[in-house]
């Protein structure tokens, strides 16, 4: 047995869940240890559409593009960090080559202008087909590299977890015994069965939210 696989066996022992394996058009793939947000824009008649946002948990993929890629000429891609559950120092976006039209709360653009309420204009990456229907894109921070996926999402876990007033320590990727110990007892306050990474980024990430939102009304 490799060592990837034990990593796995020793995960599901204790009730992980990471995301399998995505076959899709357009995918993004989280490799970062924060929550990301993702825009895509796509080329229809004379105006380039743009629609968001699509939430994207660490070691998770999303499509926000379900049609064969080949359809249209190219298409444009924009990432951010949740600002929500985010600390001002770890926030970033990829993308910087076009810019388009996007709000704050999830929508769909269809026009040439970008002056209503709550628009402004974000850099998008241009994604070509390549003569294919299928495209995985993976997100990744050069500021913070991890060995594995597993690395990266333990990592978002315990930024996570500090941000939520706990403290395991620096994020290292680690899943050490305090790391565990306190995984379980917020698992246990929030009543999440088995540590389910399904419940627990949305627990976190609201717990997160709300400790940042109180330091900044203080």
């Amino acid at each position: 047995m490799t060592v990837r696989q034990r990593y796995f066996v020793a995960l599901a022992a204790i009730g992980f869940c990471f995301a399998g394996p995505v076959q899709a058009d357009l995918s993004v793939c989280n490799k970062t240890d924060t929550i990301l947000l993702a825009a895509v824009g796509y080329p229809d008649d004379k105006v380039i559409k743009t629609q968001g946002w699509w939430k994207i948990y660490p070691g998770y993929c999303k499509t926000p593009v379900a049609e064969p890629l080949t359809k249209r000429k190219n298409y444009f891609l924009h990432v951010e960090t949740d600002p929500n559950s985010t600390a001002k120092a770890d926030t970033t976006s990829w993308g910087k080559l076009r810019y388009l039209c996007v709000k704050g709360a999830d929508f769909q653009h269809d026009k040439k202008s970008c002056t209503g309420p709550g628009e402004k204009r974000v850099g998008f990456q241009v994604i070509r087909p390549r003569g294919k229907d299928d495209r995985t894109v993976f997100m990744d921070n050069p500021k913070r590299r991890y060995g594995s996926y597993h690395a990266a999402t333990v990592a978002s876990i315990q930024r996570l977890l500090n941000l939520s007033g706990y403290d395991v320590g620096k994020p290292d990727g680690i899943l050490g015994p305090t790391t565990l110990e306190t995984m379980r007892t917020f698992a246990n306050e929030r009543k999440i069965c088995g540590l389910n990474f399904d419940q627990l980024f949305p627990a976190l990430e609201q717990a997160a939210r709300q400790k940042l939102g109180q330091a900044a009304a203080q």
